[in-house]
């Protein structure tokens, strides 16, 4: 398992996660994938721990939704990794952490905040999803 640079969460491969389950929230949205050298890996910051088992956070599949149809998933994980100045100052600063991407935003409980950030992206096109698709070449 790779750790992460970002603290509190990390990549999870698929095995770690109930197969049939896992095709589920796919194909629903409620979470996305990305594909690493031909494995297939899931940041946690998706999931949240429920009776001991992962599970979609609840937030995720209309924050998908929000942002739209994306080129591919590696989208998806920028804009949650990178950070957001779409996510209110005020959450931020109370979460005493400076400036953060809204994956680590999620982790914080500050799902509210996150979903607005998408919808305002949603709202604006993408916040930037095509360019950085497009700057890879």
């Amino acid at each position: 398992m790779s750790a992460s640079p970002k603290a509190g969460w990390r990549w999870l491969r698929t095995y770690e996660l109930p197969s049939e389950e896992r095709r589920t929230w796919l194909n629903q949205r409620r979470l996305f994938s990305v594909d690493h050298d031909g494995v297939e890996l899931i940041p946690s910051y998706q999931l949240g721990l429920r009776d001991g088992r992962w599970q979609p956070r609840d937030v995720m599949q209309p924050i998908l939704h929000a942002l739209g149809s994306v080129t591919t998933a590696w989208e998806y994980a920028a804009w949650f990794l990178c950070q957001n100045n779409m996510l209110p100052s005020s959450a931020i600063l109370d979460a005493g952490t400076g400036t953060l991407g809204p994956g680590e935003a999620l982790q914080l409980g500050l799902e509210d905040e996150v979903l607005s950030a998408a919808l305002e992206c949603g709202r604006h096109g993408g916040c930037g999803l095509v360019w950085i698709g497009r700057a890879r070449g």
